[in-house]
């Protein structure tokens, strides 16, 4: 799957996208759960800051991040699930609406990985904000996939050395 799998839940606010990487899963996971680098890489994020530290005792990423994304007001995102060998799940909660943004990598079956990356808006405004929300999320959501791709399947030159 060379393209993102994309589906969109106008009423809901909810965006599910799933691309193929042609990378192990364990070396999508480096790059996925440092979320601290995404700046360097995700054009959709323009700074990533610790603000919790994490228990660290797990894989990937742990405690809570402030996020700066073009067009939208900075956000704290909170960890909440982070599960063996590939998952993790963070939770960014304002102004009467919950986002859940899930992140999973699976094996292909051919030495590959099949990543989906999800958005679920819950809360008493959720449908009042999903509309003016969804495009631009789905939007976000695509473009991280397609990043995430690149990234894996063409790293830095000094990434190749190591």
């Amino acid at each position: 799957m060379d393209t993102p799998e994309l589906r969109v839940d106008k009423r809901s606010g909810g965006v599910r996208c799933t691309i193929g990487v042609d990378r192990p899963p364990a070396e999508v996971y480096a790059v996925l759960g440092d979320v601290e680098s995404w700046p360097q890489w995700l054009p959709t994020v323009t700074s990533v800051r610790r603000t919790e530290p994490g228990d660290g005792g797990g894989p990937g990423p742990s405690g809570a991040f402030r996020v700066k994304q073009p067009r939208l007001p900075v956000a704290t995102w909170r960890v909440t699930r982070a599960a063996a060998p590939y998952t993790f799940t963070w939770v960014n909660a304002r102004g009467g609406v919950t986002v859940t943004a899930g992140h999973v990598i699976e094996p292909d079956g051919a030495g590959g990985s099949r990543v989906t990356l999800t958005i679920d808006q819950s809360g008493p405004l959720r449908r009042l904000v999903a509309p003016f929300t969804t495009a631009l999320t789905a939007t976000y959501v695509r473009t991280e996939a397609e990043a995430l791709k690149r990234r894996c399947e063409n790293p830095p030159q000094d990434q190749q050395d190591s």
